[in-house]
């Protein structure tokens, strides 16, 4: 399902750029919950429902100069979910002594929220990972992968991820990188 990649846009997580990203004809819309999402709960939990009604093709929204826009129903646009790194916590839930990684808090809500529909619909849950910073943190990634697959009863490699080589030390690991993600990578990019 992934084999054509020629054109990704990227961009954020409100209505009006989810629907403007999916109705483009791009290959992909990459939906990025750290550079283009402000980091408030309100907004990170609202930009998970926008990614839910957006997996549904369930999403409008009235722009200014009247009217209403919704997702093309015929759309062949996927949708592709940048989490927020593993350094970043979310605040807004707590356990033991502290916030829960921001990265794992969205990946549970993507997976609760849209995992069937995503399988469905596009034949997979596509990530887009950045900050990784070596091959430590992608063999962590991969054990939650996995995790979840078992835990969801979705077919092992459901969830794919493309890793953004945004840093020295994961340029320097970018093959362990792809080698501990195996079954769940999807290539690299760069990030200028």
């Amino acid at each position: 399902a992934l084999l054509e990649r020629r054109v990704e846009l990227l961009g954020g997580t409100a209505r009006s750029e989810l629907i403007t990203g999916l109705n483009a004809g791009a290959k992909s819309y990459i939906a990025d919950l750290w550079n283009f999402t402000p980091g408030t709960p309100w907004s990170i939990l609202r930009a998970h429902r926008n990614l839910q009604r957006a997996a549904r093709l369930d999403l409008a929204y009235l722009p200014p100069d009247g009217g209403r826009i919704r997702i093309n129903p015929g759309t062949t646009t996927r949708l592709m979910v940048t989490p927020r790194p593993l350094y970043a916590m979310e605040r807004a839930l707590m356990t033991g002594d502290g916030p829960v990684p921001a990265s794992f808090f969205d990946l549970a809500v993507l997976m609760q929220g849209s995992a069937q529909v995503l399988l469905e619909r596009q034949g997979g849950i596509y990530l887009y990972l950045r900050d990784v910073q070596g091959h430590l943190e992608a063999r962590l990634w991969a054990r939650m992968f996995a995790h979840i697959e078992e835990l969801t009863g979705s077919p092992r490699g459901s969830i794919r991820a493309t890793v953004m080589i945004d840093s020295i030390p994961g340029a320097l690991e970018a093959e362990e990188v792809l080698f501990e993600l195996c079954h769940h990578a999807a290539g690299l990019s760069l990030d200028p």
